[in-house]
């Protein structure tokens, strides 16, 4: 296998869910390799017929990144493997999307993903077998502390762990109960995930934890970041979904 890359491709694209970015494209540095296997009469001919042109696989990645709409950095270097992936010569890829400035402090944000190709006896069954695995949930995230920056990192946190399908737009609720704090910022998120119930349950306080969630206030209180599981394969499991009707319209969204 040969092995090709492409260094610092500079494009700019809409990239994110925040008013601004939805407004406005953002810059995104793409660096991809793929893997490929040259015919031995191509090295010994130094004929270029049978081979992958990888200044054709370049430009269709330029023409989608341009002209697409991404609100996640996961989703858009997922889509950038599938398009590579698609040609028939590729058979490994590594795609790594760098967004400069996502975070304070921060010179920038990369999504890496890596993909090769299954041999095709094996292709069906293991298809089969992942997708009698994998359940679907929603989530119902929140925040009024730093919504923006603990939203991001929640969503970034999240799609290490499960595969992120869905994400709403985010919604601007007035607070319940305790009325003397800032509005809230809440949104859904659909997943696929190979875990049980009880282990995304776990995984979801885990991110609440790791992005400092304060438990000793009030229920209703400020929080970094809230993340509730809402539907369980089809099935609505907390009964909070019944009395937010952001959280309704979310959910629908995203479903």
């Amino acid at each position: 296998m040969v092995k090709i890359k492409v260094k610092n491709l500079l494009l700019r694209t809409y990239i994110g869910f925040n008013p601004d970015e939805l407004t406005n494209k953002q810059d995104v540095i793409i660096n991809f390799e793929i893997g490929i296997d040259i015919p031995e009469r191509v090295l010994e001919e130094d004929d270029p017929t049978d081979i992958c042109d990888y200044k054709i696989v370049t430009k269709k990645i330029i023409e989608m990144v341009q002209e697409g709409r991404f609100k996640l950095l996961e989703v858009l270097t997922k889509k950038i493997v599938d398009l590579l992936l698609a040609e028939d010569e590729v058979k490994f890829v590594r795609v790594e999307v760098d967004k400069p400035h996502a975070l304070r402090f921060a010179e920038s944000v990369s999504v890496v993903v890596e993909e090769s190709k299954m041999p095709p006896s094996s292709a069906g069954i293991n298809q089969k077998a992942d997708k009698e695995d994998i359940s679907t949930a929603i989530l119902g995230i929140g925040s009024n502390i730093d919504p923006d920056d603990n939203i991001s990192r929640m969503l970034r946190l999240l799609s290490t762990k499960v595969k992120i399908v869905k994400v709403s737009s985010l919604i601007k609720t007035p607070p319940i109960g305790i009325s003397e704090q800032s509005d809230f910022t809440n949104g859904a998120v659909k997943i696929e995930t190979k875990m049980r119930r009880e282990e995304l349950t776990n995984l979801l306080k885990n991110i609440e934890d790791e992005l400092g969630r304060d438990r000793s206030g009030p229920k209703f209180g400020p929080r970094t970041i809230d993340i509730d599981l809402i539907v369980w394969n089809g099935e609505i499991v907390d009964e909070e979904y019944y009395s937010r009707d952001f959280l309704k319209r979310s959910v629908a969204e995203v479903s």
